[in-house]
């Protein structure tokens, strides 16, 4: 295998973008540039310099419709790697003519080089209710990773306790019992649709650290991100200010000092 640059990982993630906006217009499917991407487009019309992946959010429904129709391949060497698959309780899609290590001094998950997919699902208010859901799904999101990665890398990476505790996971933790957690995650997020809802969050991936209203998320334009015009959801400031709102007082615009641009622990190789 034949490492891949930074130079062309993006190349090849601006590439499945591309694919992946084509793909989305020709089956009516709705989605946007999210998190650290959505980020990059404003304040840098592309990357963010240190930043190397592209996320992506999509309205619940066209996720999981993305899903059905690109889980067996788009675009001749893409396709859509399901939670399933994966060690997180969201989808990505993935270059199948390359792959990438992720944490490869730790925990080394493989997987082709992605983009990150995340559900936006629906949330009715502030209340304690829904953070407690939000936190529950963080939980189960833990127990995910760790019944689908931790067990099997502490074995040979962790100190005496950890390996003991691995030994018990591989032991006594099914295969079946292994999706448990993600089942229950997929429940909880998806008990208020998207569309019928005044507030929406990637429940899977932060919870209400990125709730705003619905309006902010349901309608879309075009906006420059390196070579390419992608989507982007037209209330994309109240959003990053939300999101951002621990940093600069939310003056998202405002570059982080150097000490806190921090990259991916990642390697990346041609097939």
């Amino acid at each position: 295998m034949t490492r891949m640059t930074s130079d062309e990982i993006r190349k090849v993630q601006l590439d499945m973008l591309s694919a992946f906006h084509t793909f989305c217009l020709e089956n009516g499917l709705r989605y946007f540039l999210d998190a650290g991407s959505l980020l990059g487009a404003i304040r840098h019309n592309g990357f963010i310099p240190w930043d190397d992946d592209i996320d992506l959010g999509m309205p619940r429904v066209d996720y999981e419709r993305a899903i059905s129709l690109g889980k067996n391949g788009f675009g001749g060497h893409y396709k859509i790697m399901t939670a399933e698959e994966g060690i997180y309780p969201f989808a990505k899609v993935i270059d199948t003519r390359t792959l990438m290590i992720e944490f490869p001094n730790t925990h080394r998950n493989e997987i082709g080089v992605y983009i990150d997919l995340f559900p936006k699902d629906g949330v009715q208010d502030f209340s304690k209710k829904w953070f407690k859901k939000c936190k529950k799904v963080e939980f189960l999101g833990k127990i995910y990773w760790f019944n689908k990665l931790s067990i099997y890398t502490w074995k040979k990476h962790g100190n005496f306790i950890k390996k003991v505790i691995a030994f018990l996971g591989r032991t006594f933790i099914t295969e079946k019992m292994r999706y448990k957690p993600l089942k229950k995650i997929d429940k909880i997020a998806k008990e208020l649709p998207f569309d019928d809802a005044p507030y929406c969050a990637t429940i899977v991936a932060g919870g209400m650290a990125n709730c705003v209203p619905t309006t902010c998320m349901n309608k879309y334009e075009l906006h420059k991100f390196e070579n390419l015009e992608v989507n982007i959801p037209v209330g994309y400031d109240e959003y990053l200010r939300k999101l951002y709102s621990h940093i600069n007082g939310g003056d998202y615009m405002v570059l982080p000092p150097e000490e806190k641009r921090i990259k991916h622990d990642n390697e990346a190789y041609w097939l």
